[in-house]
């Protein structure tokens, strides 16, 4: 997959394609990124897409709100799967890693209760696109 980025504009691109290795091409997925918010507010840039592909399945931590969502491939649609323990909204996605790691999600990032400023988390899953 290849996702967002910025036209010759630098407008928010909300587009992706995948690759189809039977056909041999790159196919387009229109507005694939439309439920993603990808500006948090003037005072703080939104990092890219934070996305990651376990199991063939398609991952996307939303910065905005801290919510882990699957790809829904046939629909083109994004389902949230729940909230997860970093806290990605604090700086607009900057600062978290989320990676895959074999079969499983990585997320590394400021806690979501600490009272050390300066604490990190590490967390992984297996995710369940169900």
């Amino acid at each position: 997959y290849v996702i967002g980025g910025q036209d010759e504009n630098k407008k928010d691109l909300t587009c992706g394609e995948f690759f189809d290795e039977r056909t041999n091409t790159w196919n387009l997925i229109p507005d694939m990124l439309k439920d993603i918010p990808l500006s948090v507010s003037l005072s703080i840039s939104q990092s890219p897409p934070l996305i990651a592909v376990v199991n063939n399945e398609l991952y996307t931590l939303d910065a905005s709100s801290n919510e882990l969502k699957v790809y829904i491939k046939g629909m083109n649609k994004w389902k949230k799967l729940g909230v997860v323990p970093v806290r990605a909204d604090e700086q607009g996605g900057w600062g978290v890693a989320f990676k895959s790691l074999g079969d499983q999600l990585l997320v590394i990032g400021a806690p979501s209760v600490s009272h050390n400023e300066r604490a990190l988390a590490i967390y992984t899953c297996c995710p369940d696109p169900e």
